[in-house]
């Protein structure tokens, strides 16, 4: 069969593959019916959690110990899947494999090294580090692509620094330092 598209916007000539009817009715595509259930879960990310958190105060970072930075501001969080408040973790309720990313200003006043990590499950995952190389502040970024079973997996921002006092991780709203979203379900 020819597919035919007529100067008018129709189409003929197409068939549904096997597709339900509720995937192909015109009207319930129209009227935003085609949700996630009805194509599948397999390979998509559709209707997942996604969030992106922030501080909305600065955050001192002991000296030589890893320090779990808390976000207390959502930008959004679509699935109420980000504590802000008690433990600052993500922890998804849909398995899958999620792109997380993190971003932290440290507020350097001497030459230090710095160094940002996603943990999961309380066990470092990720490591960004940099090396300020005068006093400013320095921005240190990372990422990863992670899988997250849906009912215990969770994910926390921890913060390092070397300075031999204190230092503190800026806020800065502009950044949305912590942010994770569904890429595929499992």
């Amino acid at each position: 069969m020819v597919m035919v598209i007529a100067g008018n916007g129709s189409i003929s000539g197409i068939t549904t593959g096997g597709l339900s009817a509720n995937c192909v009715d015109s009207n319930a595509i129209n009227a935003g019916a085609v949700t996630q259930p009805k194509i599948g879960s397999t390979m998509y990310a559709g209707y997942g959690p996604a969030f992106n958190a922030y501080q909305s105060s600065g955050h001192n970072v002991t000296n030589t110990t890893w320090t779990k930075i808390q976000l207390q501001t959502e930008n959004f969080d679509t699935a109420n899947c980000f504590d802000n408040t008690t433990n600052y973790r993500f922890t998804p309720n849909v398995a899958g494999y999620y792109q997380i990313t993190v971003s932290c200003v440290f507020a350097a006043t001497s030459s230090v090294p710095m160094a940002v990590s996603i943990y999961k499950n309380g066990t470092q995952a990720t490591l960004s580090s940099a090396y300020s190389g005068t006093a400013s502040s320095i921005t240190i970024n990372g990422a990863s692509l992670m899988y997250m079973n849906g009912t215990t997996d969770y994910i926390e921002v921890y913060a390092y620094q070397g300075s031999a006092g204190s230092l503190n991780v800026g806020s800065d709203s502009t950044l949305r330092p912590f942010s994770a979203v569904l890429v595929r379900s499992a």
